[in-house]
């Protein structure tokens, strides 16, 4: 029994880790944002948005849509982070973690990381999606930790179930 608990474990583990996509998108800031900047951006962050999708066919206008904080086992998960009068070379990245999913990964185990690189001021979309329905995400509490520059500026909780 302890040997197919840690089989499952590892199983789940190196699906998250390896199976997760990304997709990335660049569009103009018009998200309503959940938080105001950080302390260590430099005012850059305006908000920081969760949702379950984007809307927008013009890649320089999307906006979250049906923010949240929980999320289904198989929701593509998106979070939106709205930029203003970025400096040339400003990189933003967020890293997606599962903090706390039982026996089915290892706990604050990295998912998911992706950095864009941009300047000025747009919404800045990046989403992880589970591979197929048959690997969803495992019911749990995640987290995605937000940088400028390589220093992080917002951590953002969320939940599947």
């Amino acid at each position: 029994m302890q040997r197919k608990t840690c089989y499952l474990m590892i199983f789940v583990f190196v699906f998250l880790s390896i199976a997760c996509s990304f997709t990335t998108t660049i569009g103009a800031a018009t998200a309503t944002p959940e938080m105001a900047a950080s302390s260590g951006d430099n005012g850059i962050i305006t908000g920081v948005t969760l949702a379950k999708s984007v809307k927008g066919s013009d890649p320089n206008n999307v906006t979250p849509v049906n923010p949240t904080k929980i999320f289904s086992p198989t929701d593509k998960i998106y979070i939106v982070v709205a930029i203003k009068n970025a400096p040339d070379g400003t990189k933003v990245t967020a890293k997606w973690y599962v903090v706390d999913a039982g026996s089915a990964a290892k706990a604050n185990s990295l998912i998911a990381s992706t950095d864009l690189t941009r300047s000025g001021t747009l919404n800045l979309p990046f989403s992880i999606t589970p591979a197929n329905a048959a690997h969803a995400w495992p019911a749990g509490s995640y987290r995605v930790e937000v940088y400028i520059d390589d220093s992080r500026v917002k951590t953002l909780d969320y939940s599947v179930k």
